[in-house]
C-alpha cells in the first residue's frame, strides 16, 4: 500500500542511483495513495539544485535529475520517471523545456502522461496536463520556457536528429539532406554524427 504522505522528499543523484532508486521505490509501490513524482533536467547543476528545491516545495514525494547533455536526446531518466507512473500520480516539472527539445518531445510526454492516466504540472508556467492549450499557447509557453533559461536548443539535441541520425546510418538519406533538413553545414553533420 503507498503511503499517503512521504514527509521528507527522496533525492536520487547520479543517473545510476536515480534508475535504482525508481525500481526499489516505485516499483515496490503497491497502488493505494497518489504520488508526485518531480523531474530535474538542465546543463547547470546548480539548476538542478534549485529545481529540487522548487520540487521539494511543491510536494513531490520523490525527485529524479538528468543532466542535459550536449548531443544527446536521450533521457533515460525521463523514460524511468515515466514508466514509474500510476494512474493518478502526477508528474512535477518547474519548466517544459525539462521534458523536451522541441514542442513535438514535449507533447508526446503529455500525451505518454495522459494515456497512463496521470496528470502533468508544470510549475513556472503554471500549468497542467489537464489545463486546455491551444497549440499557439503551447509554443508561447515553450518559447518563454526556453528564453528563461536563456538558451536554444540545439538541432542536435533533438529527437528529430536522432533520427536523422538513424537514416544516415543507413544510407536512407545523404549528408547533404540532413544538412539542408537541419540548416547546417555538412562538416557539423559529419561532427555530430558521432
Amino acid at each position: 500500500m503507498r503511503p499517503p504522505h512521504i514527509a521528507k522528499s527522496q533525492f536520487c543523484g547520479s543517473v545510476l542511483d536515480e534508475s535504482l532508486c525508481l525500481s526499489l521505490n516505485l516499483r515496490e509501490i503497491e497502488t493505494g495513495a497518489f504520488f508526485m513524482i518531480g523531474y530535474a533536467r538542465s546543463d547547470d547543476p546548480r539548476m538542478i539544485a534549485e529545481q529540487t528545491r522548487r520540487l521539494q516545495s511543491a510536494g513531490a514525494s520523490h525527485i529524479l535529475a538528468e543532466e542535459r547533455r550536449i548531443g544527446a536526446a536521450l533521457t533515460p531518466i525521463l523514460d524511468a520517471a515515466l514508466q514509474g507512473l500510476a494512474p493518478g500520480d502526477t508528474l512535477a516539472i518547474v519548466s517544459l523545456s525539462a521534458i523536451g527539445a522541441d514542442l513535438r518531445d514535449v507533447f508526446a510526454v503529455i500525451a505518454q502522461v495522459d494515456q497512463i492516466g496521470a496528470r502533468l504540472v508544470v510549475l513556472d508556467q503554471d500549468v497542467n496536463s489537464h489545463t486546455p492549450l491551444s497549440l499557439a499557447q503551447a509554443a508561447r509557453i515553450f518559447g518563454a520556457a526556453l528564453s528563461a533559461e536563456n538558451r536554444s536548443v540545439p538541432f542536435h539535441e533533438t529527437t528529430e536528429w536522432e533520427q536523422t541520425k538513424v537514416a544516415l546510418r543507413e544510407r536512407k538519406i545523404s549528408a547533404n539532406e540532413a544538412a539542408a533538413r537541419h540548416g547546417v553545414s555538412r562538416a557539423t553533420v559529419y561532427r555530430y554524427l558521432g
